[in-house]
């Protein structure tokens, strides 16, 4: 059986691949890019919500630490199988991960041992990618909370590894974390107020960063200056990956609140612009990640559930200024399905049943296919927005609907 918290785990699922236990063709085929793809999977956050390829049910009795490295394999795996025209070539992926990992030394107190002995490719791969989920020691000595912790960063790996297929070049994993930490003060300070959730994740993804003694005491002190403004140049020659990364990395710092503030969708705006990323975005990480929280909060240390009617207050509200912008061509699609215009219909009047819902949902999903802005409704977590939009959508209808209601 195949179980990443063993020795030869990467083998093993090599081997599960050529006997065709697992299959990929289905997931590649999906018109997916690498951030929407981590971004529902949950290892845009370091957060394993689910596998890419290996079968969910059968990881059940995993730990957490395991169905995050299997993840992060996962996603390495499809970085290199859309490298190679969706082909698997197990010799050259085994080569490629050595030749990137080969700057990575394993730091923890036994691997000495290991300097002794002749290690496989293999196996090395596997303490480097144990090594890579790990936090900065140093700070987990004084912040014994977060030892129960893994690397928050450990999808920057994942671009850092598309980036050396794509170059052959290698880059430390913190010339990425560095410039994210950067970004997170930025978001942190855009509402000039700093909250304890805030001063519990800076401590997080700080130990995630993996950064020496000096450049973790820099940053410390930026995050304590509340007139700090990140510099945006030093992101904007950055792969369109990474970019997207940070958009999304502020707008969840920021949707972490209780409150999501006018100046900090205005930073996060101001943060789109300098990267070419369109506003309409904005509103989608946004919500993605207002909506991504109050579906998976058990999964998020830090937030408490008082938080929980509030965030769902804001979503409600960011929903329908996203609604109203396109509500002409959404009000055309909608009426041109009559069996979706009979249940908004009956929504007006009544609960719709379980059924009904699904009918609503799944109509919903083939019209906003055709919406990008709109794109948030198929998501992982985009059934909260359900209830948003039966009661959102009948006042935007024409007023022949309402009088017409069934």
């Amino acid at each position: 059986m195949y179980y990443p918290g063993s020795s030869g785990w990467i083998e093993k699922y090599c081997d599960l691949i050529e006997k065709k236990e697992i299959a990929f063709l289905d997931r590649l085929a999906e018109s997916e890019d690498l951030i929407s793809l981590s971004r529902n999977t949950g290892l845009l956050f370091g957060i394993p919500l689910s596998q890419l390829f290996y079968p969910d049910p059968k990881t059940q009795n995993w730990t957490y630490h395991d169905r995050l490295k299997s993840l992060f394999f996962e996603t390495l795996l499809w970085v290199h199988l859309k490298h190679n025209g969706n082909k698997f070539y197990k010799d050259q992926f085994i080569e490629d991960l050595a030749n990137y990992y080969s700057t990575v030394k394993p730091k923890n107190s036994f691997d000495f041992l290991s300097f002794f002995k002749k290690e496989s490719v293999i196996h090395s791969i596997e303490l480097a990618i144990d090594e890579r989920l790990e936090l900065n020691k140093r700070l987990i000595e004084t912040r014994v909370w977060l030892s129960t912790l893994t690397n928050s960063f450990v999808f920057l790996d994942v671009i850092l590894f598309q980036e050396f297929l794509q170059t052959t070049a290698v880059r430390p994993f913190q010339v990425l974390t560095e410039k994210s930490m950067n970004c997170f003060i930025g978001a942190a300070h855009s509402d000039q107020e700093l909250t304890e959730s805030e001063e519990k994740l800076f401590a997080y993804f700080l130990a995630s960063a993996r950064l020496n003694e000096n450049e973790d005491d820099q940053l410390e002190s930026l995050f304590k200056n509340p007139n700090f403004l990140p510099d945006l140049q030093l992101v904007v020659n950055e792969s369109i990956e990474f970019k997207y990364y940070i958009l999304y990395f502020c707008a969840f710092i920021i949707s972490c609140n209780r409150e999501i503030h006018e100046e900090e969708r205005l930073f996060l705006i101001q943060l789109a612009k300098e990267l070419a990323i369109s506003e309409d975005e904005v509103d989608l990480a946004l919500t993605f990640n207002t909506a991504f929280i109050l579906d998976h909060t058990r999964e998020i240390p830090y937030l408490g559930s008082s938080s929980a009617d509030i965030l769902f207050s804001n979503l409600s509200k960011r929903w329908g200024k996203i609604l109203l912008r396109n509500k002409d061509k959404l009000v055309l699609e909608i009426q041109q399905s009559k069996e979706l215009m009979i249940l908004l219909g009956k929504s007006t009047q009544r609960d719709l049943t379980k059924e009904e819902k699904e009918q609503v949902k799944m109509q919903l999903m083939d019209i906003m296919k055709s919406m990008p802005s709109l794109a948030i409704f198929l998501i992982p977590g985009g059934s909260l927005l359900l209830p948003i939009f039966l009661k959102i959508i009948p006042s935007l209808m024409p007023s022949a609907f309402r009088d017409n209601e069934v």
